[in-house]
């Protein structure tokens, strides 16, 4: 649980600290472990090389600067500590399968190749809250919204209404029922 609990931290530092020249020293000096047992204690926690990691997610956070930003692709390579444009092109065609200007004016934003981080910390999703709305005497339908406290409530409402109350505003899904 402790290495868990360091590569957890460490994974945080390293996306703060992206867009920043890392070296393996670096690293190492920030998690208190020599070079080896850190890469090692990585790949066994992560389950991939430190090295391959930060890589990708370079690549990754260069690839939304490629397809939301106007900058030059040179720009970005510096941003991201690439050597040049060549090695840049060279490297993210490996990940992406493509080269910076193809991903950049491809009509649709593909996912493949991007790196998401790793977040070690559990996730807590929010409690879902269901609601019966009945519109006139037609069609009730079953919608999902989010709001601080959980409830069940149950609308009638009728076809002469003009406004739905606020908790029907911010309703995300809805799905017919049958009753």
């Amino acid at each position: 649980m402790a290495e868990a609990d360091i590569i957890s931290g460490l994974l945080n530092w390293l996306e703060d600290h992206l867009d920043l020249p890392l070296r393996l020293d670096n690293v190492a000096a920030k998690s208190g472990y020599s070079k080896w047992y850190l890469q090692r204690m990585f790949r066994y926690v992560a389950g991939r090389p430190l090295g391959a990691y930060t890589r990708a997610r370079r690549l990754s956070q260069a690839a939304v600067a490629l397809r939301i930003s106007g900058r030059s692709i040179s720009d970005i390579a510096l941003q991201y500590h690439f050597d040049s444009q060549q090695t840049f092109s060279r490297t993210f065609k490996k990940q992406f399968g493509i080269t910076p200007g193809v991903y950049r004016q491809s009509a649709d934003w593909s996912s493949n190749g991007l790196c998401l981080p790793i977040h070690m910390e559990a996730i807590t999703w929010p409690q879902p809250d269901f609601i019966i709305l009945i519109y006139g005497t037609a069609m009730p339908l079953l919608g999902l919204i989010r709001r601080p406290e959980p409830d069940i409530e149950l609308f009638s409402l009728s076809q002469k209404e003009e406004t739905f109350p606020d908790c029907i505003v911010r309703c995300h899904y809805f799905i017919p029922i049958r009753q």
